[in-house]
């Protein structure tokens, strides 16, 4: 037994050099990007899936939180959001790379094939609401139109009333655009202040917290991770025997990716930890560990809940990435 527990922490400690330097990297990339992503002119122009897709395939959820909060500010459509928590995969990516060769080699179709899904989802969901918004402002168009034809006839009768009315009118325009310019200011000293990665660190503090000591103390916390799921397979294996968890593996496999899609939804970087050490390991199909990765977007979930009000919302968007993500994995696993 005391081998399981040495192998477990000897497979930990490969991973730990290329985990080290795949968050430094991370995080430097965060931390001159992220301020420039919640600005960016491309949050929602005919690019947004597509700039949307790009950079989720970056491996940490930290953009994943930023495309939360800018959804529950209403800055970007409902399909851009899908389409990065779709190429989120969290913590897969470096364990993936640090699993030896057939591992590291599934990451090609893992991420062509969500960065594709991605876009496909993001541009289908802004298309049905781009159009649901114009007939909602064709038919407040036409209302507009139809009470200014019954106005004319009053005009002159209630000339006095309509001056009154357009001073009113520019004293509410007044209003609301030193309102709307309040909420940009909010809007930006929250960007500046969001909460990034798994771990709730502030993006834009010192250099040295930023750049040194968060990527370390995300290794070691992912680290722990890595070495909590390894050990619980090895043991697993040990106690149950590898004959019996291959043929019951095979026996539910076509089921897999709902299973492991439900994994995907669990708000931590622990889920796509046991989803990339499972797929690395053996323990799960590809199609199942796609759908897992795909359902999965790390602690944004919290974020959404947390920022947008919408319950019944935000249910419906777990919902869509959740049946989404299974029913491709669930393809994948039927066709290869």
């Amino acid at each position: 037994m005391w081998e399981v527990v040495l192998d477990a922490f000897l497979d930990t400690l490969k991973i730990l050099p290329i985990l080290l330097i795949a968050n430094f990297l991370i995080e430097y990339f965060e931390f001159k990007a992220s301020k420039k992503v919640y600005h960016s002119k491309f949050l929602n122009g005919n690019l947004s899936p597509l700039f949307a897709s790009a950079v989720g395939l970056i491996p940490q959820c930290g953009f994943s939180v930023v495309a939360a909060n800018l959804y529950s500010s209403k800055k970007i459509a409902i399909g851009t959001l899908l389409a990065i928590f779709i190429t989120t995969s969290d913590e897969a990516i470096p364990i993936m790379l640090g699993g030896g060769a057939k591992s590291a080699l599934q990451l090609i179709p893992l991420l062509v094939g969500k960065f594709v899904l991605a876009i496909i989802v993001g541009y289908i969901f802004n298309f049905i609401i781009n159009r649901k918004t114009k007939k909602e402002n064709a038919s407040i168009e036409l209302k507009v139109k139809n009470k200014a034809v019954t106005q004319e006839v009053l005009v002159e009768a209630d000339k006095k009333e309509t001056c009154c009315d357009d001073a009113n009118q520019k004293i509410k325009e007044q209003n609301k655009s030193e309102h709307e310019h309040s909420h940009d200011e909010q809007l930006a000293q929250s960007c500046d202040n969001a909460e990034f990665g798994c771990h709730h660190h502030k993006i834009h503090e010192s250099k040295t917290k930023a750049l040194i000591i968060h990527p370390i103390i995300h290794t070691l916390i992912v680290s722990i991770y890595i070495f909590v799921a390894t050990l619980a397979f090895g043991l697993l294996i040990y106690f149950v025997g590898a004959d019996k968890i291959t043929n019951f593996i095979g026996s539910t496999n076509l089921f897999a990716p709902f299973l492991v899609g439900l994994v995907g939804l669990i708000p931590n970087c622990a889920s796509s930890v046991i989803i990339a050490s499972c797929l690395v390991n053996g323990m799960i199909s590809f199609g199942a560990a796609f759908a897992g990765l795909c359902a999965n977007a790390g602690i944004a979930f919290v974020v959404l809940f947390k920022q947008n009000k919408n319950i019944k919302e935000n249910f419906a968007i777990l919902g869509v990435l959740y049946f989404i993500s299974t029913i491709v994995g669930f393809i994948i696993d039927l066709i290869f």
